[in-house]
């Protein structure tokens, strides 16, 4: 059997393949930042582009939920 390691902050790629494929703003949201940053540093780079701390980005990537209105004005300022 093969295993993986994930870290307990992580999500499977199976609970973020089935997140994803939801059709809410929290995916679509997700889906452009994926696409949009690299998988290093993705947090300050955020905070760079659209002026959300860093912390905010990642609490809520991790915990999941209903973005805030920041978070969506920042994503649609910086990718139009």
């Amino acid at each position: 059997m093969i295993s993986s390691k994930v870290t307990p902050e992580e999500p499977s790629l199976l609970e973020m393949r089935t997140e994803l494929t939801e059709n809410s703003i929290a995916s679509r949201l997700k889906l452009v930042v994926l696409a949009q940053t690299p998988d290093k540093r993705r947090f300050p780079m955020l905070e760079l582009l659209t002026g959300v701390s860093e912390n905010t980005w990642r609490t809520w990537w991790k915990r999941g939920g209903t973005p805030s209105g920041a978070l969506v004005e920042g994503v649609a300022r910086a990718w139009p």
